[in-house]
């Protein structure tokens, strides 16, 4: 049993160096996982859908604010545009943006097309009828559009 013995101890200081050694990476690597990128992207996601509950709650003002921007946009006066361009600062500012305008590719989910040509796997819008309304790429209002469906290798 004599040579047993030495064999316990030796286990046991390993266990206790072990011990040790995990006491000591523990703190960092406590902190190496709050500083990853996954928790960082459940925080932007979360501050994203955040953002989208905000815009549907303020739905009826968004709403306004766009149909007098595409108002002031069939006006033939460029006195107008300053206004126009203050309109869109304020819904930019809000997370709110225009989409759906020709050579910008789209889920077709996230349109109303009302024409289209091409059979390849990638619309793209070709002509506006009406832009949309998006915040963090959830369509908040449909832009009306005409699409191309284009190859994977044409531009």
């Amino acid at each position: 049993m004599t040579d047993g013995q030495p064999a316990l101890t030796d286990i046991a200081a390993d266990i206790s160096g072990l011990k040790a050694d995990v006491d000591s990476i523990l703190p960092s690597l406590v902190t190496a996982l709050k500083r990853d990128r996954a928790f960082d992207e459940v925080q932007a996601q979360l501050r994203s859908a955040q953002r989208v509950a905000e815009a549907w709650r303020e739905w009826p003002l968004v709403l306004t604010v766009h149909e007098a921007v595409l108002h002031l946009r069939r006006l033939d006066d460029d006195g107008h545009r300053w206004l126009e361009e203050h309109l869109l600062q304020g819904l930019a500012g809000s997370g709110v943006e225009e989409f759906g305008f020709p050579g910008e590719e789209v889920a077709l989910d996230h349109v109303e097309v009302v024409a289209a040509t091409g059979t390849g796997p990638r619309p793209v819008v070709v002509e506006t009828h009406r832009p949309g309304l998006r915040i963090a790429h959830a369509p908040l209002r449909k832009p009306i559009v005409t699409i191309d469906r284009r190859d994977e290798s044409s531009a």
